[in-house]
C-alpha cells in the first residue's frame, strides 16, 4: 500500500490526505471504517470509489479491498446509525 499523510480522514480531512483516488488513510481518530456502512467481513469495503482505488491492497480471492477497521477511513465514510 502506498505510504499514507496521517494528518486526517474521511469527510473531515482536506482534499488530498491518503490515497489519491479515495482519500484511504490510516489514522486514529473516532471516525474509521468499523463503524462505516460500506465494512463487509470485518476488513474489506464495498464502497465503489475504493475498489477501484489501485492505492489500496486488495484481497485476491474476494476482490474486495483490504482496510483496517479500527484507523482505516476514506472521504466516502458514512454510518448506518447517523453519526456523519
Amino acid at each position: 500500500m502506498a505510504e499514507l499523510s496521517k494528518s486526517g480522514m474521511g469527510g473531515n480531512s482536506p482534499r488530498g490526505e491518503g490515497t489519491r483516488v479515495s482519500e484511504y488513510i490510516e489514522t486514529s481518530k473516532h471516525i474509521h471504517c468499523a463503524t462505516c456502512e460500506y465494512l463487509v467481513g470485518k476488513k474489506f469495503c464495498r464502497q465503489e470509489v475504493v475498489a477501484r482505488d489501485k492505492q489500496v491492497k486488495t484481497d485476491r480471492p474476494t476482490g474486495l479491498k483490504i482496510i483496517d477497521p479500527a484507523k482505516g477511513c476514506c472521504r466516502f465514510w458514512h454510518s448506518e446509525e447517523g453519526e456523519d
